[in-house]
């Protein structure tokens, strides 16, 4: 909604003929969800919901009656906890030890024989359930990436004891082993990532986990504790392999430290993810030859990828400051689109249409070297874990991972195949439907 306007969503509820809504959450409500649900067993009693609003910094639209709408929560304005202070949301929802009861946990587990039966031959690992738990105990950034929201925000952090403590909850009492951490960066400081560390090992916590990471920060010894502590996989974002363009959005990382940091994760046993960034303003012929070169050179190391075309939203520098990195901001993206933020030309240089085309085309072109249906195999966080718990170590991991793509080649459409692999309900994974398929490929 933050992306599509509240306007576009509130204006036709308000308008309805029957009340079809009570509140809307804008942004994260995890720390309002619990509030509201407690207040649906209280016969619909909101004051207490009501007050913690207006107390803190989410926006949520309430309908009160049909056709009035009050928004809460005012920015931390109002008197009460925390007042003036600007991130009190993201403090209070680092408090809160998320809770998985609610949608039945047990239904979670999924294994890859469930999902490709047929398609490949069975083996041991694909029988293994796969129950990932989501976790994030950070926000913010320690970059000042110019097209990036989180640019200039702080990172607030959940205390490395506390993040032990939830994790620890998890593994002994629900049996969870493998979370998906949802963090921008776990390595933001080199001391919070070594205590992190430190902690997993003493208390003796086994599981496996994957997260993103800054290549700053990143070296040998610090990959060597993350391996140790139970990471497997770790997205980087390097953006762009062009020196010139790292300075232009003001990355603050030098190649050199980069390219040394994918080498140390590599090295360590992780599953190196990288995160690329096309259409950057003015950007040359020569500059992705550049990015192909990278791509080519560095495809044994990096065991799956992300390329995207650069967007530009609002309350960043790139879109407050448009000319000071050489383009002028348009309209908001229109039709499907819309929801990719604004449309932007080069000063002196392409048009919106003609720079989003290229941009377009060279992303579409990076995903043909890299081998897009395999890549989305690769990129599977469900294959990863079964794998990693099965063979312990990177390059087995790796080896039967390309093995299973050669198999599946021979037996279905990988580009097909590969839409199939992540189930899109987790909770009711329609396995005859993708039988039906396969039988009709056949």
């Amino acid at each position: 909604m933050s992306k599509v306007g509240r306007q576009v969503i509130e204006k036709p509820i308000a308008r309805a003929s029957e009340k079809c809504a009570d509140f809307l959450f804008y942004g994260d409500g995890a720390l309002s969800l619990p509030i509201l649900l407690q207040a649906l067993q209280n016969r619909e009693d909101f004051t207490e919901l009501e007050e913690h609003l207006q107390k803190s910094e989410a926006h949520v639209t309430w309908w009160k009656e049909l056709g009035k709408v009050v928004t809460l929560g005012n920015g931390g304005n109002s008197s009460g906890r925390g007042s003036g202070l600007k991130y009190n949301l993201e403090r209070d929802l680092l408090e809160i030890r998320p809770s998985f009861e609610v949608t039945n946990a047990s239904l979670y587990p999924v294994t890859v024989k469930e999902i490709l039966r047929g398609a490949v031959s069975e083996e041991a690992w694909m029988s293994r359930p796969i129950c990932i738990y989501p976790y994030k105990f950070m926000y913010g950034c320690s970059h000042r990436c110019a097209f990036c929201k989180a640019a200039y925000q702080p990172v607030i952090v959940k205390p490395v004891a506390k993040v032990a403590d939830d994790l620890q909850y998890y593994i002994e009492k629900e049996g969870v082993h493998c979370f998906r951490f949802f963090n921008s960066q776990i390595n933001f400081k080199r001391r919070y990532v070594e205590q992190f560390c430190n902690e997993v090992v003493q208390r003796g916590l086994k599981f496996y986990f994957t997260d993103s990471a800054c290549l700053r920060n990143m070296d040998k010894e610090v990959c060597d504790m993350l391996r140790q502590a139970g990471c497997v996989k770790l997205w980087l974002g390097i953006e762009s392999p062009v020196e010139r363009i790292l300075q232009l959005i003001d990355k603050r990382l030098s190649l050199d430290e980069a390219f040394t940091a994918i080498e140390h994760v590599h090295r360590a046993g992780i599953w190196v993810g990288a995160n690329i960034i096309l259409g950057f303003p003015h950007e040359s012929d020569e500059d992705f030859e550049q990015v192909c070169n990278f791509v080519e050179n560095y495809r044994e190391i990096i065991d799956c990828w992300n390329f995207s075309f650069l967007q530009v939203y609002e309350e960043t520098p790139m879109y407050n400051h448009p000319a000071s990195y050489g383009i002028q901001v348009h309209h908001h993206y229109g039709g499907a689109m819309r929801d990719k933020g604004f449309a932007f030309s080069e000063l002196g240089g392409l048009d919106w249409e003609t720079r989003a085309q290229r941009a377009l085309k060279r992303v579409v072109y990076c995903n043909q070297l890299v081998g897009a249906a395999e890549n989305r195999f690769r990129s599977n966080d469900y294959l990863l874990f079964a794998l990693y718990q099965e063979f312990g170590e990177k390059e087995p991991v790796k080896s039967h991972l390309h093995r299973f793509i050669e198999e599946m080649g021979r037996s279905i459409n990988l580009t097909e195949g590969s839409k199939w692999i992540t189930p899109n309900k987790v909770l009711g994974f329609d396995s005859l439907s993708f039988l039906e398929w396969i039988e009709d490929l056949s």
